[in-house]
């Protein structure tokens, strides 16, 4: 993996956490003691962030600091399928809900032969 797709898939755990517990990225900021665009970089995996500010962000959202390295890793085994699927959900980080959701309908669609 490499290392700005390791950022975007930490990233995309702060933003999903941070949505579950129905905060915006300005409360989790207060939170954590930084800058809501600090939040937004990181969860966009545009900045390399250091374990003390993850372990910030850990503690503001009341979870362990590991959970934010889980995303993804049942894709890391070698394997062509496995490969594949790491690369679509790269693709699919970058997307905003709206067009993330058209994406989804498509699945169901090809699902569905």
């Amino acid at each position: 993996m490499m290392a700005n797709e390791a950022l975007r898939f930490i990233g995309a755990k702060v933003r999903d956490i941070r949505k579950a517990k129905k905060l915006t990225q300005e409360q989790l900021a207060d939170l954590a003691e930084t800058h809501h665009s600090y939040i937004g970089a990181v969860e966009r995996g545009e900045r390399n962030v250091t374990i003390q500010s993850l372990e910030k962000i850990a503690v503001a959202l009341d979870v362990d600091l590991y959970e934010f390295f889980e995303y993804g890793k049942q894709f890391s085994a070698p394997g062509s399928k496995n490969e594949t699927l790491r690369e679509i959900i790269v693709l699919l980080l970058d997307l905003t809900d709206q067009d993330l959701k058209k994406t989804y309908n498509i699945l169901v669609e090809i699902n569905k032969k």
